[in-house]
């Protein structure tokens, strides 16, 4: 499956991010975007897109927990950002950070991934 995780703000309300999934969930304060969870499956393909005002996103890295990436997340020519989730036991989850720039100033929010 392919899983898409939206981030957007706005010049408004540059941080935190608006983040949401195509599972339904929607997160928009620091406290929900760090709880927010994406859940997937070994060999899925996890897409990061940019909404709003946001003009670029910078990185996706992990910062606690198991690498749930056979291949970790990588820029695409098109702005997005993609990786392939490995074969890990159900319930393993990672807390990642997503670096993005709006208005010419960098920001960072962490999210969750979890194997269902």
């Amino acid at each position: 499956a392919t899983h898409h995780i939206t981030v957007s703000a706005t010049i408004a309300k540059p941080f935190p991010p608006s983040l949401s999934d195509d599972e339904g969930h929607l997160a928009n304060t620091e406290a929900e975007d760090r709880a927010m969870t994406t859940k997937v499956a070994p060999g899925d393909t996890v897409i990061w897109q940019k909404g709003g005002n946001i003009s670029s996103l910078d990185n996706i890295f992990e910062t606690a927990g198991n690498d749930l990436f056979s291949k970790d997340p990588t820029k695409q020519r098109d702005g997005t950002w993609l990786g392939i989730i490995g074969a890990l036991p159900p319930g393993t989850a990672e807390s990642y950070s997503i670096s993005y720039t709006l208005g010419g100033l960098s920001h960072t929010q962490d999210h969750r991934l979890k194997m269902r």
